[in-house]
């Protein structure tokens, strides 16, 4: 995952896709894009002269499943069609996770990558999208 990315114990949070809690989760992380909000404006020799600010909220991540989960069938739905879905990350404790939910509004998810080991196999789906609120 990107530098800066957003990572959670599995143990401390609920994820919810598209109004389903998903099982099976081995790892989960994101990264909000903040970060390509503020870029310099450069006059004709190449001076900074102002700094461009906006409000983008893109976001990108991936979440592991066990590929026991049944929620790698939904994921494969999602992605077949491109659907955009709500992600919701709840806090099972706000005081140890620093939030109460997480929304990530209109995420695209894209087919998995497997990695069919002997003891653990499981399917990361990578997404991206717009929309991130953190309550």
């Amino acid at each position: 995952m990107a530098e800066g990315a957003v990572e959670l114990r599995i143990k401390d949070v609920s994820i919810f896709i598209d109004g389903n809690e998903v099982e099976g989760v081995l790892e989960f992380a994101f990264t909000p894009k903040d970060s390509e909000n503020v870029k310099p404006v450069k006059d004709w020799t190449k001076k900074t002269v102002a700094v461009s600010i906006t409000e983008d909220n893109d976001y990108e991540g991936e979440v592991t499943l066990l590929a026991s989960s049944k929620n790698n069938a939904q994921l494969m739905n999602i992605a077949s069609a491109k659907k955009a879905v709500q992600v919701v990350i709840t806090s099972k404790d706000p005081n140890v996770t620093g939030f109460n939910s997480i929304t990530l509004d209109q995420t695209y998810f894209f087919f998995p990558e497997a990695k069919p080991e002997a003891e653990n196999p499981k399917l990361t789906w990578k997404f991206w999208g717009t929309g991130f609120k953190m309550e």
